[in-house]
């Protein structure tokens, strides 16, 4: 299980990604601009969490720190 949280702001494309806390990323947010999402067992589930609460945004995982990406 990990804690994850999602970014703020939006990429130049758009998509607001999700981090994987524990996994010491190596292309953070800004502690300012992290929203967070909670603890789950794969990035997959906390991606699924994030589109449920906000299902007006593009949201992917980090490709540096979650290991999926659900584009």
């Amino acid at each position: 299980m990990a804690y994850f949280y999602i970014n703020r702001n939006a990429q130049e494309d758009g998509y607001h990604e999700v981090h994987n806390d524990n996994n010491n990323c190596s292309h953070p947010p800004l502690t300012e601009n992290r929203v967070r999402l909670g603890i789950y067992n794969t990035c997959s589930e906390a991606i699924a969490a994030a589109r449920k609460a906000n299902p007006g945004l593009l949201i992917d995982g980090c490709y540096y720190c979650t290991n999926c990406n659900t584009r």
